[in-house]
């Protein structure tokens, strides 16, 4: 597309940005091939370890939106460990592909520069069968958008998302911004994980079509505590409502423990905060590293239990995925 960066377009492609480089263009990583047959070949990277990019088409006063993972069976990733990213309009990890996010240092910043028109949005894992990730371990996300954050937001069913906040001097700040998962999305499931750090947001909710709750009953939310804290942006019922069904459908307490911050505003949770039951994953071995171009999205099914989430550690030097971390 005209003012856009793209890293793997029908191949396989990897982007480094390093101190001292400014970059200001519109990012597609893990393009479906942009013309018009959907390209399931595509894999893309980008480490940032400094500098400034920009992630807008300068030539554009509407919505065009940067994409990880953009198209059926692509895939892309984005490691940011220092400097900042900065997107203006959406940003979506995992719209109809794969995409996976690493925060491990530096600023994430979405807003709506573009104009009033262009939201600034946030979408995670969406858009007919999705799949998305975005792990936290140090640094800030700070959202200065001016829609709500959407997480599965799609038309066919099986999506599937986790947000993980797991560090000690993370910070993941929408604000009063609430989160909604499954927007017009028949069937998914979410998994946000707070193990340390903080989490700062309006709400956290399951959506509700107006025509059938089915919309709602059908998506699977679980908030699992093990440490880390939810930072209220907003007063409310902070984890969904009974009398509308956008509850979560489950809140889970971890030996790590759970801390959830009001910040003085009025706040309800309408769900039980309970231990979990049953038997659980600790960790996952592999017998060797898989070569790779990029950190795919972990997800973990059970048959009797809620299934859970995890992401995989990629090494840039070599390539290679040498760890799988349970989430």
């Amino acid at each position: 597309p005209s003012n856009a960066l793209v890293v793997a377009d029908g191949g396989r492609g990897i982007l480094e940005v390093e101190a001292g480089a400014v970059i200001t263009n519109r990012l597609l990583v893990g393009a479906h091939g942009c013309g018009a047959v959907w390209d399931n070949t595509s894999y893309g990277g980008v480490r940032q370890r400094g500098g400034k990019f920009v992630a807008a088409d300068p030539n554009c006063t509407i919505s065009k939106g940067n994409s990880l993972g953009v198209g059926q069976g692509a895939g892309g990733y984005y490691e940011l460990l220092g400097g900042e990213l900065e997107s203006h309009g959406t940003f979506s990890i995992g719209c109809w592909g794969v995409g996976a996010m690493l925060i491990d240092g530096g600023t994430f910043t979405i807003t709506n520069k573009l104009g009033a028109a262009t939201k600034g949005a946030l979408e995670l894992g969406g858009a007919n069968g999705g799949r998305g990730a975005l792990r936290v371990t140090s640094g800030r996300v700070a959202y200065c958008g001016t829609d709500d954050i959407f997480v599965g937001r799609g038309n066919t069913a099986d999506c599937f998302s986790s947000l993980t906040v797991d560090g000690a001097g993370a910070a993941c700040d929408f604000g009063a911004t609430r989160v909604n998962f499954g927007w017009g999305n028949p069937s998914g499931t979410f998994f946000v994980n707070f193990n340390a750090g903080v989490l700062t947001a309006g709400k956290l909710y399951k959506h509700r079509r107006d025509d059938t709750s089915l919309y709602c009953l059908r998506n699977k939310l679980y908030l699992n505590f093990n440490g880390g804290t939810f930072r209220a942006g907003a007063a409310g019922e902070i984890f969904g409502a009974v009398s509308d069904q956008t509850l979560a459908n489950a809140v889970f307490v971890y030996e790590g423990g759970a801390t959830v911050d009001t910040q003085g505003n009025e706040c309800t949770i309408r769900i039980p905060i309970a231990a979990p039951t049953g038997n659980g994953i600790k960790s996952i071995a592999l017998a060797k590293p898989i070569t790779h171009v990029m950190s795919p999205v972990v997800e973990i099914k059970s048959e009797t239990g809620v299934g859970a989430s995890a992401f995989a550690h990629y090494v840039w030097e070599s390539h290679a995925i040498d760890r799988i971390d349970v989430t």
